[in-house]
């Protein structure tokens, strides 16, 4: 695996929680990387290793219900809850930001950058849609507990086949927590085993609002489509378009290719 920069952790407080953030090393303006649902902060490791910390200071935050950040009531976790927690962890960097989504951490992303276009100096929204035809409820079987660490790995390595071997290891034991009775348990919200909230909003009308120069990323072996990726960057004030051959998270299945493609952007 890459050798990254280092990196230390960092929390703000907000809402009565406690958010997590990893803060690599790097000069220059923040680039803030997001994550999606039951992932954490720790999957932008190797991107920000191949070259997103050439671009910036980069962070990557943990969501609530997630890693390291507090947990929150069920009807907690819509979109704007996480836009008003990331909100709250841009403000004392006292400047405008470039903020990297993936899949519902770019709805987050879209959120902060539609509202308050002030904090967002550039945009990149990964592998996402603004709509779903599915429910909340509809949610892809996901394990609730692991074995160990071959295990959690494992689950990785299949959504993820061409990730880097050392990433999968690190996720592996970053994206987990010692389970009552033995084992491992996913080191997020159980709520997010049965429902993911972002499935029930539309956020197409806030790509209307968002005035940064926006970068939307398509994943070729994913199942958001070309077609749609297309439809956002049109409407769009002004954006480009990339597709890269790569599962659903990007930052993982392609780290290398997705971090080219970001510090390119963002160095426009």
């Amino acid at each position: 695996m890459t050798t990254s920069a280092p990196v230390r952790h960092a929390w703000a407080e907000h809402d009565g929680r406690r958010l997590h953030r990893l803060e690599f090393a790097g000069t220059g303006r923040p680039v803030v990387c997001v994550h999606g649902v039951t992932s954490c902060a720790w999957v932008w490791h190797d991107a920000v290793a191949h070259g997103l910390h050439g671009a910036g200071r980069a962070v990557a935050v943990d969501l609530r219900g997630h890693g390291d950040s507090g947990w929150a009531e069920p009807q907690r976790y819509r979109t704007v809850d996480h836009a008003d927690d990331l909100e709250a962890v841009l403000g004392p960097f006292g400047s405008s930001v470039d903020l990297v989504g993936s899949s519902w951490g770019a709805l987050v992303a879209l959120a902060v950058a539609a509202r308050r276009p002030d904090l967002v100096h550039q945009l990149v929204l990964v592998d996402i849609e603004p709509s779903f035809a599915q429910s909340e409820t509809d949610v892809p079987p996901r394990p609730a507990r692991f074995a160990g660490l071959a295990d959690a790995g494992a689950f990785w390595r299949s959504n993820n086949p061409a990730a880097p071997d050392g990433l999968v290891q690190l996720l592996a034991a970053a994206s987990t927590r010692p389970a009552p009775g033995g084992g491992l348990m996913p080191a997020h919200d159980p709520l997010f085993l049965a429902r993911w909230p972002f499935r029930s909003e539309d956020w197409w009308d806030a790509l209307d609002g968002v005035a940064a120069p926006t970068l939307v990323v398509h994943a070729e072996r994913s199942w958001v489509r070309a077609e749609v990726c297309d439809r956002m960057a049109a409407r769009l004030a002004r954006a480009e378009r990339v597709d890269i051959a790569s599962a659903h998270v990007v930052p993982v299945d392609a780290p290398e290719a997705l971090a080219r493609a970001v510090a390119g952007f963002l160095a426009e």
